[in-house]
């Protein structure tokens, strides 16, 4: 395991410690004569990266946009700062996470960014929490149950509450839920706003239209064909999806089977993916600011190690972000087929008006 510090390249190289940290820092420039000495000492110890510049990244999913976006947005921001970034994908297993959060601390990385796959348990937190003092650890994303860890995160239950409140300023009563991946912070957070928001806008939840999901694109699939068994008069007008990935797994569903949207189904996904301005119709979603999440996670990140190397005390950082509903097309009036005039509740003047059903904003 190669372990080589700052001052293990200086000595090889014949340069000062601070030659090869501004040769890092990209930032800086060092002369050329020192750029080629610290380069053929990098060769001659057999590595390329010291590892007191190196961050850790564990991401739960590859397969989802969502998280392939935030990886490339931490590579750049950490970049810009003169350090880098391995990942690794857990593939959404616990034992995944903790072989690579013990290969990571092999390496000897000065920080580790965890998104939690879900899962959360004793082992999780003796692993996490064993070398914390040592090994800043930042929770991204999901939050861990444990509150000693710093993190960013975006407010899911604001975001849950506006898809609500949108869907029945439309005239919306009949509102399904398809639920995110058991056992996360977001999943749960997102579920409670959801039954919080319907109580608010006195909205009857039907049992039969919540659904269980995982994020995944296959049980929006999965939700669609539910859908779909159901009598026309049963099914609900609308549908809020817990992410992205499982409402255009739905809406493709759908459309298969020769469904007209929004027409005879509205729908609202979460996170705001690149795909989701190009299906159609494009998809109303709850937009995260990836941009604004990572800046500050890795400043929090960076902030946190500097106090460990200066053996100053921080309190827990924790910053949580507000989403922004982004109305798209996927979104309609109830609409039954027939030119029927709908009562709509407009909340901001609490007055009722009257919408033609066959008129789509």
């Amino acid at each position: 395991m190669n372990n080589t510090k700052y001052k293990d390249i200086a000595e090889v190289a014949g340069v000062s410690k601070s030659s090869v940290t501004r040769f890092f820092d990209k930032k800086f420039k060092v002369r050329p004569e020192i750029g080629k000495k610290i380069t053929k000492a990098l060769k001659d110890l057999g590595t390329s990266l010291p590892v007191e510049r190196v961050i850790g990244l564990i991401i739960p999913d590859a397969d989802n946009p969502y998280f392939t976006s935030i990886a490339f947005e931490f590579e750049k921001e950490f970049e810009r700062h003169g350090w880098h970034l391995l990942i690794a994908n857990s593939d959404g297993k616990l034992s995944k996470d903790l072989q690579i959060i013990d290969r990571y601390k092999g390496l000897g990385i000065s920080g580790l960014i965890y998104i939690n796959s879900g899962n959360q348990n004793d082992e999780l937190y003796s692993s996490l929490i064993a070398n914390h003092h040592n090994l800043p650890v930042l929770s991204f994303d999901r939050q861990l149950e444990s509150r000693n860890f710093d993190y960013v995160a975006i407010d899911s239950k604001k975001g849950t509450l506006q898809s609500v409140d949108y869907l029945f300023t439309k005239g919306h009563q009949k509102i399904a839920y398809l639920k995110g991946l058991k056992g996360t912070f977001t999943a749960k957070q997102r579920h409670e706003a959801f039954e919080e928001a319907m109580a608010a806008n006195r909205i009857k939840i039907e049992p039969k239209f919540i659904f269980e999901g995982d994020y995944k694109i296959g049980t929006g699939i999965e939700c669609a064909d539910r859908l779909i068994e159901m009598k026309p008069e049963e099914r609900p007008t609308a549908i809020i999806c817990a992410n992205d990935l499982m409402a255009i797994g739905l809406m493709q569903r759908l459309q298969k089977a020769g469904w007209k949207l929004p027409d005879q189904l509205s729908v609202i996904g979460f996170d705001d993916i690149p795909m989701s301005k190009w299906v159609y119709p494009a998809l109303t979603t709850i937009a995260q600011p990836v941009r604004i999440l990572v800046a500050k996670a890795s400043a929090m990140l960076l902030k946190r190690i500097e106090a460990g190397r200066s053996k100053i005390e921080i309190p827990q950082q924790k910053e949580t972000v507000t989403p922004m509903l982004v109305p798209r097309e996927s979104v309609a009036e109830p609409y039954n087929g027939k030119k029927t005039k709908l009562m709509t509740i407009h909340k901001n003047n609490n007055v009722l008006k009257t919408l033609n059903g066959n008129h789509h904003e």
